[in-house]
Order: C-alpha cells, then structure tokens, then sequence
C-alpha cells in the first residue's frame, strides 16, 4: 500500500460513514415523523456512525473495496421501525423507505455545488481526463459523491431487503404487495446476489449513476 493511497483513504472514508448515518438517520427520523419512534427512542437518529455500523457492510467489504478496486459500496444496521405505530403501515413504510435514498442524492447534490464551487478556482479539475486518484480534497469529494449516487440507486432496487424492497411494496395494490413481499421474503438475497454474478448490478446501478452524475458535474 503506498502512502497517496492510505492518505485518500483517509480524507474518503469519514465522508463514507457521514453518508451511511446520512442514510440511515433520515429512516428514523422519517419513521418519528409518521408515529414510530422506536428509531430515535434507540438512538439512531443520529450521525453518530457508531451505532449505524454493521462489521461486514461498513467496515470490511468498503476497506476492501477501496484498497483491492472491488465494488464500493456498504450498508449500516438497519433502522428498526414498528409498523403498528404507523397510521397507514404500507403508505407510510414507503415514505420511510424512500427516505434513505432520497437522503443521498440529496448529498449528492450538496457535493455536487461544492465540487463545482471548488472547480471554479481551476476549471481544469473538472476535465475529465484528470486523475483524481491522488492526495486531493477534491478527489475525495468526488469520490463520496459518486458513492452517495451508488447508494441511492442501489437502494432502490426493488429486491428485500434493500430499501427498493419495500418501496415496491408499499407501490403495489393488494394483494400483490403481500405476495411479492412473501416471495422477496424468502429469495430476496438470492437474487441480489445473482444480481452481482450476473453483471445485471452494474446495468442497474452504475447506468443511472453515470448519467446523473454527467448532469450534475
């Protein structure tokens, strides 16, 4: 490992964990907003990382990921919500779902506006042949932003038990929302995982990423 690298981890990886918390605080903070406050009564909304973090989604595979040019992408503990203190379980389970997402691109477009803030200094940052790989505070950035663009689209993939999962259910007229739910229930992670050998990911995710992320910068 050489030291530009380990120094571009380390201006990369807080903004990786803000953008989880981002992600998972906006959850609960929906769900209090609708009559659950299970999420803030645990403390998770918050963005504090420490409690949103999962071993595997946000430690090990995103470390890997940066260091060994793998799939970087990541996920916390999901935010508990108890639907019975909702008013309209399937409305409002929707919104809560969607909250994640939606918190990212907003992100996204926040970093966007300070990326081309900073590029007005030099406009020669934004070019594309420029390699951002380097000790820079704007290669950070635009690193987390591609990432919080990742995250939104991922998410929105309408399998269980990403956030999409329930989005789709919450779309759906009964009683095919209970029998999809049912049936992502049970397959859900087979066939995300399918999703990634088959290359079918990258169509899903990295398409809409790069194109949005061409409007924006």
């Amino acid at each position: 490992m050489d030291r530009t690298t380990l120094i571009d981890f380390i201006l990369f990886f807080p903004g990786f964990l803000f953008s989880l918390s981002f992600h998972e605080s906006a959850h609960g903070l929906i769900a209090s907003r609708l009559g659950d406050n299970t999420a803030k009564r645990l403390g998770r909304v918050t963005l504090n990382p420490i409690p949103h973090m999962d071993p595997i989604g946000t430690l090990l595979l995103p470390i890997l990921g940066f260091f060994w040019g793998g799939v970087l992408i990541g996920w916390g503990v999901p935010v508990p919500v108890d639907y019975r203190n909702l008013k309209n379980f399937k409305k409002d389970g929707l919104m809560i779902a969607l909250a994640g997402p939606v918190s990212n691109l907003i992100l996204a477009v926040i970093l966007a506006v300070i990326i081309h803030g900073l590029a007005f200094l030099n406009p020669g940052w934004l070019n594309p042949h420029v390699s951002y790989n380097g000790f820079t505070l704007l290669g950070a950035l635009i690193k987390i932003f591609y990432l919080n663009l990742a995250l939104t689209f991922f998410n929105l993939i309408p399998i269980h038990p990403l956030d999409g999962g329930k989005v789709l259910y919450g779309l759906l007229p009964h009683p095919f929302a209970d029998r999809f739910d049912l049936f992502l229930s049970r397959y859900g992670f087979m066939l995300l995982l399918l999703l990634f050998i088959t290359g079918i990911y990258r169509i899903l995710v990295w398409y809409p990423v790069s194109t949005l992320a061409g409007w924006l910068l």
